[in-house]
């Protein structure tokens, strides 16, 4: 029953929970049977290792990131020092997220730093550094 279903799918890794092997549980049901399968998932390129500090720090886009724009990324601890961190753009260039090396507490002490030259695909940049705390929201 579930062979019959798809034969691919496209998932976006940042929607999956870290671990070593992720993978799909899938459930069909026709009403009188059930099936049920996991699949392990693989990807179409390497995902970004994933932190084990816990949940990654994250912003939302209306247009697509340049990849090149991760180089203008500054994360800061509570005491202003740079704080070494990993980042990736989903596959629609939308979805920012940022794993930090270290837990970062979210008492506001913490700032996320987007620098002059973080741009979308269209070519507009920012020329004057953008920053939020990390107990708000990106605005």
């Amino acid at each position: 029953m579930l062979g019959a279903l798809a034969t691919g799918a496209r998932i976006d890794p940042q929607l999956l929970q870290p671990g070593p092997a992720p993978t799909l549980r899938l459930v069909a049901r026709d009403g009188l049977a059930e099936a049920k399968v996991s699949l392990p998932v693989w990807f179409d390129r390497p995902p970004v290792p994933v932190a084990t500090t816990g949940e990654p720090i994250t912003a939302v886009f209306d247009t697509e990131i340049a990849p090149a724009s991760l180089e203008h990324i500054e994360v800061l601890g509570p005491d202003a020092s740079a704080v070494s961190f990993e980042a990736s753009l989903s596959p629609d260039g939308r979805f920012l997220s940022i794993w930090p090396e270290v837990e970062l507490p979210g008492d506001g002490s913490s700032v996320v730093r987007l620098r002059p030259g973080f741009a979308n695909v269209l070519g507009q940049e920012l020329t004057e550094p953008y920053e939020w705390t990390l107990n708000e929201e990106p605005g």
